[in-house]
Protein backbone atom coordinates (compact mmCIF):
# COMPACT_ATOMS: atom_id res chain seq x y z
CA UNK A 1 0.00 0.00 0.00
CA UNK A 2 1.12 3.56 -0.62
CA UNK A 3 0.89 6.54 1.67
CA UNK A 4 -2.38 7.81 0.18
CA UNK A 5 -4.11 4.45 0.51
CA UNK A 6 -2.68 4.01 4.03
CA UNK A 7 -4.03 7.42 5.08
CA UNK A 8 -7.38 6.69 3.41
CA UNK A 9 -7.60 3.37 5.25
CA UNK A 10 -6.92 4.98 8.63
CA UNK A 11 -9.43 7.78 8.05
CA UNK A 12 -12.17 5.38 7.01
CA UNK A 13 -11.59 2.46 9.37
CA UNK A 14 -9.95 3.66 12.63
CA UNK A 15 -12.71 3.82 15.26
CA UNK A 16 -11.14 6.97 16.70
CA UNK A 17 -12.49 9.12 13.86
CA UNK A 18 -16.08 8.11 14.60
CA UNK A 19 -15.72 9.74 18.04
CA UNK A 20 -14.48 13.09 16.73
CA UNK A 21 -17.65 15.09 17.10
CA UNK A 22 -17.46 18.40 18.92
CA UNK A 23 -17.73 22.15 18.60
CA UNK A 24 -15.31 24.66 20.03
CA UNK A 25 -16.15 28.32 19.44
CA UNK A 26 -17.30 28.27 15.80
CA UNK A 27 -15.12 25.30 14.79
CA UNK A 28 -16.87 22.05 13.97
CA UNK A 29 -15.21 18.65 14.07
CA UNK A 30 -17.41 15.79 12.88
CA UNK A 31 -16.84 12.13 11.95
CA UNK A 32 -17.75 12.35 8.25
CA UNK A 33 -15.30 15.20 7.90
CA UNK A 34 -12.60 12.53 8.17
CA UNK A 35 -14.31 9.39 6.89
CA UNK A 36 -15.87 11.07 3.84
CA UNK A 37 -14.76 14.66 3.17
CA UNK A 38 -11.01 14.18 3.65
CA UNK A 39 -11.08 10.58 2.40
CA UNK A 40 -12.77 11.76 -0.81
CA UNK A 41 -10.15 14.52 -1.20
CA UNK A 42 -7.41 11.89 -0.93
CA UNK A 43 -8.94 9.62 -3.58
CA UNK A 44 -9.61 12.57 -5.90
CA UNK A 45 -5.97 13.68 -5.60
CA UNK A 46 -6.95 17.04 -4.09
CA UNK A 47 -5.26 16.17 -0.79
CA UNK A 48 -1.77 14.78 -1.19
CA UNK A 49 0.83 13.03 0.95
CA UNK A 50 4.45 14.03 0.38
CA UNK A 51 7.53 12.57 2.04
CA UNK A 52 10.34 14.85 3.15
CA UNK A 53 13.87 13.79 2.32
CA UNK A 54 14.94 15.03 5.76
CA UNK A 55 13.18 16.48 8.78
CA UNK A 56 14.26 20.01 7.83
CA UNK A 57 13.81 21.42 11.29
CA UNK A 58 10.54 19.60 12.00
CA UNK A 59 12.36 17.62 14.67
CA UNK A 60 10.53 14.56 15.92
CA UNK A 61 7.09 15.59 14.66
CA UNK A 62 6.97 13.00 11.89
CA UNK A 63 4.34 14.93 9.99
CA UNK A 64 2.50 18.16 9.43
CA UNK A 65 -0.33 19.50 7.30
CA UNK A 66 0.51 22.28 4.84
CA UNK A 67 -2.69 24.30 4.24
CA UNK A 68 -1.18 26.49 1.54
CA UNK A 69 -0.34 23.41 -0.57
CA UNK A 70 -3.11 21.02 0.55
CA UNK A 71 -0.81 18.19 1.55
CA UNK A 72 0.48 16.20 4.45
CA UNK A 73 4.24 16.48 4.76
CA UNK A 74 5.65 13.37 6.43
CA UNK A 75 9.17 12.36 7.40
CA UNK A 76 11.11 9.85 5.34
CA UNK A 77 10.76 7.31 8.17
CA UNK A 78 7.00 7.83 8.76
CA UNK A 79 5.13 4.52 9.03
CA UNK A 80 1.39 4.31 9.50
CA UNK A 81 1.92 1.03 11.37
CA UNK A 82 3.32 3.01 14.33
CA UNK A 83 0.62 4.26 16.72
CA UNK A 84 2.50 7.52 17.29
CA UNK A 85 2.20 8.31 13.59
CA UNK A 86 -1.51 7.44 13.53
CA UNK A 87 -1.94 9.93 16.38
CA UNK A 88 -0.05 12.53 14.36
CA UNK A 89 -2.33 11.75 11.40
CA UNK A 90 -5.42 12.42 13.56
CA UNK A 91 -4.00 15.77 14.70
CA UNK A 92 -2.90 16.87 11.22
CA UNK A 93 -6.14 15.64 9.63
CA UNK A 94 -8.02 17.95 11.98
CA UNK A 95 -6.03 20.85 10.51
CA UNK A 96 -6.93 19.53 7.04
CA UNK A 97 -10.61 19.39 8.01
CA UNK A 98 -10.49 23.00 9.19
CA UNK A 99 -8.86 23.93 5.87
CA UNK A 100 -11.52 22.00 3.90
CA UNK A 101 -14.27 24.03 5.59
CA UNK A 102 -13.03 27.35 4.09
CA UNK A 103 -13.17 29.27 7.36
CA UNK A 104 -10.74 32.03 6.42
CA UNK A 105 -8.11 33.22 8.89
CA UNK A 106 -8.03 31.10 12.06
CA UNK A 107 -5.76 32.24 14.90
CA UNK A 108 -3.01 29.63 15.37
CA UNK A 109 -3.91 29.00 19.05
CA UNK A 110 -7.49 28.15 17.98
CA UNK A 111 -6.34 25.84 15.19
CA UNK A 112 -3.90 24.02 17.45
CA UNK A 113 -6.38 23.76 20.33
CA UNK A 114 -8.96 22.11 18.06
CA UNK A 115 -6.35 19.70 16.65
CA UNK A 116 -5.01 18.74 20.09
CA UNK A 117 -8.52 18.13 21.43
CA UNK A 118 -9.31 15.92 18.42
CA UNK A 119 -6.00 14.10 18.93
CA UNK A 120 -6.86 13.45 22.59
CA UNK A 121 -10.32 12.10 21.72
CA UNK A 122 -8.78 9.86 19.07
CA UNK A 123 -6.13 8.55 21.50
CA UNK A 124 -8.71 7.75 24.21
CA UNK A 125 -11.05 6.07 21.73
CA UNK A 126 -8.26 3.93 20.31
CA UNK A 127 -7.29 2.93 23.87
CA UNK A 128 -3.75 4.27 23.49
CA UNK A 129 -1.66 6.49 25.73
CA UNK A 130 -1.02 10.12 24.80
CA UNK A 131 2.22 11.10 23.15
CA UNK A 132 4.84 12.23 25.65
CA UNK A 133 7.58 14.81 25.62
CA UNK A 134 10.76 12.88 24.78
CA UNK A 135 12.75 15.08 27.17
CA UNK A 136 10.55 14.46 30.22
CA UNK A 137 8.60 11.29 29.44
CA UNK A 138 5.41 13.09 30.52
CA UNK A 139 2.51 14.33 28.41
CA UNK A 140 3.10 17.87 27.22
CA UNK A 141 0.92 20.45 29.06
CA UNK A 142 -1.02 21.02 25.83
CA UNK A 143 -1.89 17.32 25.64
CA UNK A 144 -2.83 17.24 29.33
CA UNK A 145 -5.24 20.17 28.86
CA UNK A 146 -6.60 18.62 25.66
CA UNK A 147 -7.21 15.34 27.46
CA UNK A 148 -9.48 17.07 29.98
CA UNK A 149 -11.51 18.56 27.11
CA UNK A 150 -11.57 15.15 25.39
CA UNK A 151 -13.01 13.53 28.50
CA UNK A 152 -15.84 16.08 28.48
CA UNK A 153 -16.64 15.27 24.84
CA UNK A 154 -16.51 11.52 25.43
CA UNK A 155 -18.80 11.92 28.46
CA UNK A 156 -21.47 13.25 26.12
CA UNK A 157 -20.50 16.86 25.63
CA UNK A 158 -20.64 18.43 22.18
CA UNK A 159 -20.19 22.16 22.74
CA UNK A 160 -16.96 22.61 24.65
CA UNK A 161 -17.19 25.36 27.21
CA UNK A 162 -15.02 28.42 26.95
CA UNK A 163 -13.03 27.22 29.97
CA UNK A 164 -12.32 23.77 28.52
CA UNK A 165 -11.01 25.22 25.28
CA UNK A 166 -9.28 28.17 26.94
CA UNK A 167 -7.12 25.81 28.98
CA UNK A 168 -5.86 24.21 25.77
CA UNK A 169 -5.33 27.57 24.05
CA UNK A 170 -3.46 28.85 27.09
CA UNK A 171 -1.16 25.82 27.01
CA UNK A 172 -0.57 26.40 23.29
CA UNK A 173 0.37 30.05 23.91
CA UNK A 174 2.69 29.03 26.79
CA UNK A 175 4.48 26.47 24.63
CA UNK A 176 7.97 27.31 23.42
CA UNK A 177 7.02 25.77 20.06
CA UNK A 178 3.74 27.63 19.45
CA UNK A 179 4.07 30.65 21.74
CA UNK A 180 6.19 32.68 19.30
CA UNK A 181 3.57 32.01 16.59
CA UNK A 182 0.56 32.91 18.75
CA UNK A 183 -0.17 35.95 16.60
CA UNK A 184 -0.02 33.95 13.35
CA UNK A 185 -2.98 32.60 11.43
CA UNK A 186 -3.88 29.28 9.85
CA UNK A 187 -5.45 30.09 6.48
CA UNK A 188 -8.48 27.90 5.79
CA UNK A 189 -9.15 28.35 2.08
CA UNK A 190 -10.39 24.93 1.03
CA UNK A 191 -8.71 21.85 -0.42
CA UNK A 192 -8.16 21.41 -4.13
Amino acid sequence: MGDVSDFYSCLTTDKGYAALNFKFKTYLVYPTGFTKDLADCLTAGKLKVKRRFSDLGFGDTGGSYMPDADHYSISAAFSIKVNKNRIILAHESTHALLDWQRLGKIPDPDSEAVAYIAEAIYVRTMGWTPLVDPATGAPHPIRAAADAAAQAVLAGGYDLTANQGAAVESAVRASSHYGPKAADFFISDGIG
